[in-house]
């Protein structure tokens, strides 16, 4: 009899381990999911990826506008060349779910002057963020 206890324990400890490894590190976004509602888990990464045009005059970059930094912490802010002669660069923004909660995330492309100077952005990227503990999630709900 114990040692079908023993199996069975075995059996619910791996499927417990990996039911817990099923969740992604890094959770993708890009323009296209503007106005969406992006789930995270503590410890989560954001990795959000937003296009710009470095043959405008003055070129434009995107800047951080509006995000709790109790909830998301901004690990990351790079640029990369798309490679072709279009001037397209990827910016790609990152950051770790801390702790549970929501906000909104808020970016806008303007050029150095214009956001120092208060005009309108160019275009805004927003992205409504909800961050659950890794006991809320669901485990046929993980990716």
């Amino acid at each position: 009899m114990k040692p079908r206890i023993l199996l069975l324990f075995l059996f619910l400890l791996l499927g417990c381990a990996l039911n817990a490894s099923s969740v992604s590190d890094e959770v993708i976004v890009e323009e296209k999911d503007a106005g969406k509602t992006v789930q995270l888990v503590m410890g989560q990464i954001l990795s959000l990826g937003l296009v710009y045009n470095s043959d405008d005059t003055p070129a434009p970059i995107w800047w951080v506008d509006e995000y709790q930094p109790s909830l998301l912490e901004q690990i990351g802010n790079t640029s990369k060349s798309s490679g072709r002669r279009d001037g397209k660069v990827n910016q790609i923004f990152g950051f770790r779910a801390k702790k549970a909660g929501e906000c909104d995330l808020k970016l806008s492309l303007q050029d150095y002057c214009s956001a120092f100077n208060e005009k309108p952005a160019k275009k805004v990227f927003k992205v409504h963020v909800v961050v659950v503990s890794p006991d809320a999630v669901i485990p046929s709900a993980r990716r």
